[in-house]
């Protein structure tokens, strides 16, 4: 014979237990809610009786917060997690069926025997079960326990729900505010007040500015009259600072708010009104921040094309080379251009032309002057208005310098005399060549080679036989250097002239 529970009595606790969870679970809803609406009006009430910081009004909503958590606790869920037993549910039956105590409780208690285990009489264990099991099966499970038993805890969620209806009508959407920053204490709400803030300016209160910048910021109160509006702003390395506003007449605030390279979060108070907070999100101008330069000098220079990598845009190079720029900018751009001023004319413009992530132009240096690029950001709109001026320097191309070194003065020496001729010249960029010239009385003048391409410097020496010149006593020489550059400038020495005297005078 089978001394297991009755299946009838088994399949009636079980629905027993069901019932009671549900009507556990509805307990701790009502509860909850109840609790939930009931202190965060609470704390709604202090948020506007007060201007309460935002830490002490964080921890009221956390106290909310942990109210509701205790109330849930005891109300349903230590009761879920500690779900009763077969014989706990045989005495909650028989507390709410006073006919089945102690045969219910027993029933279930014989029923908890193994086979072979049996101690007592089998047939007296199947007797009790089956009594009990027929009289269990009329019992109504929604009887026992009725919804009635949760009335007053629906009772007093429903009051509290009908007075945040009342406050909703009552006061329109202020209470709805007071509830959010309540219920979401962290969330960036304005609070309800008397005084009420319009911000003028900046439009929209919350934009994109530029690295740099000052906003100016100007507000209009009214309803209740505040004599005083302050400025607080946050940010991420200078925290929270509190800056009395200027007034403007008119009920009107005026200040300003710089804008460096972080974000800057503001807000305004102003008598019981503090705005929420608003943001200046902050974004670098376009700007370039590398200059390749290549220099490709005029051509009769014979100068290999120069490559520099710098940080800055000065342009400096000899009059009539062209500068080919590179230029690396922080961020994309939609339009780019150089702006120069070279001598005498007008502003002239060149595009800068996108190539790959960065822009070209070339710069022809004719004059000295000063640049400047204009950029124009993709994503933010910006100019680059603080870009410094560069200077473009076009460096003349100087003439040659020449001088004799000896003789040092006017000879006076007979035809058949040997000259020991030295003499120097230079040139800013090379020289071309330098040359001897000669003549006798007022003949043409005679041209000897005596350097060809030296370079930037040459000193030039010979060994000049007079007797070579055909002259004869009572003729007067003249002498010179010459120096021409390679664009072909030329420079003259000082003359010196000898006097061709007869063999033999001293």
């Amino acid at each position: 014979m089978s001394t297991q529970l009755a299946p009838h009595i088994a399949a009636k606790l079980a629905a027993f237990a069901q019932r009671r969870r549900k009507l556990i679970i509805i307990r701790g809803i009502a509860g909850g809610v109840a609790m939930l609406l009931a202190t965060m009006m609470l704390v709604a009430l202090v948020d506007w009786l007060f201007v309460l910081p935002d830490g002490v009004r964080w921890a009221l909503s956390g106290a909310a917060y942990l109210a509701v958590i205790i109330t849930e606790w005891r109300s349903c869920l230590r009761l879920l997690a500690h779900a009763p037993g077969p014989k706990r549910l045989a005495r909650l039956i028989e507390h709410a069926e006073p006919k089945l105590r102690e045969d219910l409780l027993s029933a279930v208690e014989l029923g908890d025997g193994k086979d072979g285990e049996v101690l007592d009489s089998q047939q007296f264990r199947e007797l009790l079960q089956s009594d009990v099991a027929a009289r269990i099966e009329k019992l109504d499970v929604e009887q026992l326990l009725p919804v009635k038993l949760l009335r007053n805890w629906l009772a007093v969620a429903a009051a509290i729900v009908l007075a945040l209806i009342v406050g909703f009508v009552a006061t329109g959407a202020q209470l709805g505010t007071l509830l959010m920053r309540a219920l979401l204490p962290m969330a960036n709400f304005a609070r309800v007040s008397a005084v009420k803030v319009e911000i003028i300016a900046p439009n929209p209160a919350d934009r994109v500015v530029a690295q740099g910048d000052t906003e100016p910021l100007i507000i209009r109160l009214s309803g209740r009259r505040a004599s005083k509006a302050f400025l607080e702003t946050f940010t991420a390395s200078g925290g929270r600072e509190l800056i009395q506003m200027t007034p403007a007449g008119d009920d009107r605030f005026t200040s300003t708010i710089q804008v460096a390279r972080e974000d800057v979060q503001y807000r305004v108070r102003a008598g019981d009104a503090l705005t929420k907070k608003y943001e200046l999100r902050s974004v670098a101008r376009p700007a370039v921040v590398q200059f390749e330069k290549s220099y490709t000098f005029p051509s009769y220079t014979k100068a290999a094309v120069k490559r520099v990598v710098e940080e800055h845009g000065d342009l400096a190079a000899i009059e009539g080379s062209t500068v080919e720029l590179r230029l690396a900018v922080n961020q994309k751009v939609k339009s780019a251009e150089l702006r120069l001023e070279q001598g005498k004319t007008a502003m002239q413009t060149l595009p800068l032309t996108p190539e790959g992530e960065h822009l070209t132009a070339k710069v022809p240096l004719t004059a000295s002057g000063v640049s400047r690029e204009h950029l124009v950001s993709a994503d933010s709109g910006f100019e680059n208005k603080f870009s410094p001026e560069y200077e473009l320097r076009a460096e003349p191309d100087l003439v040659p310098e020449v001088k004799i070194d000896e003789p040092a003065q006017d000879l006076i020496l007979p035809a058949n005399e040997i000259v020991d001729l030295r003499g120097t010249a230079s040139d800013d960029q090379a020289l071309a060549r330098v040359v001897q010239l000669v003549k006798v009385n007022d003949g043409p003048w005679q041209e000897t080679v005596l350097a060809t391409e030296p370079g930037p410097q040459a000193t030039v020496e010979r060994r000049w036989d007079l007797f070579e010149q055909g002259a004869r006593a009572g003729d007067l020489l003249a002498t010179k250097l010459v120096a021409f550059d390679l664009k072909g400038s030329r420079a003259e020495s000082r003359t010196v002239q000898v006097s061709i005297t007869a063999s033999g005078f001293e």
